[in-house]
């Protein structure tokens, strides 16, 4: 990541001169580079680019904008990745009311949002609510992608997880299995 940030910092230098500072371009270049900063757990640094890109967004969209959303979702999953999980929860809340708005319910967007919202809950120990959630994301990509994508393999696995911490290791056992024979499927 440190290549593509000093790549980034030119497009954005370039960008900001030609297009001005709040040009969405400017803001998906932030965006990139809080991604490269989280990536290298440089967490303050991500925000610090995370908040940048949802200024732009919001005052070039407005507050119901997929774009808006994003940025509200990458800002939760920052704060998941520093285990602040009530910020991270009322961050992805933000880009799931924006999405419910703004997009079809069966939207790709939803399926990352609920995976994100029930992980979260389950780093809480709050299997219940983990469990609804990730439901809702596998169904998702069920129907947007079919029994044998690997982000439905994602989803069995993180069920597995769930009913692992909640010490039900058949069904732990059923879905890492369902998990892992879309996997070698799909490789």
């Amino acid at each position: 990541c440190d290549t593509a940030l000093i790549y980034y910092q030119e497009v954005l230098t370039g960008w900001m001169a030609t297009q001005g500072p709040n040009d969405p371009k400017v803001a998906n270049v932030y965006n990139n580079m809080g991604i490269c900063f989280g990536l290298q757990g440089n967490y303050e640094r991500s925000l610090e680019c995370y908040n940048s890109a949802l200024n732009i967004r919001w005052e070039y969209y407005g507050d119901c904008h997929p774009s808006v959303a994003a940025s509200f979702l990458n800002l939760g999953v920052n704060h998941h990745e520093k285990a602040d999980y009530n910020k991270a929860l009322s961050f992805f809340q933000k880009a799931l009311d924006i999405s419910e708005e703004v997009l079809e319910s069966n939207h790709p967007d939803f399926a990352l949002i609920y995976n994100n919202m029930g992980v979260c809950y389950q780093n809480k120990a709050d299997y219940q609510n983990a469990l609804e959630l990730l439901g809702k994301a596998a169904n998702i990509n069920i129907n947007r992608l079919g029994p044998q994508h690997p982000e439905v393999a994602t989803a069995y696995n993180n069920h597995g997880l769930n009913f692992f911490e909640t010490g039900d290791y058949n069904r732990a056992l059923r879905y890492f299995n369902k998990a892992l024979l879309i996997r070698l499927e799909s490789f």
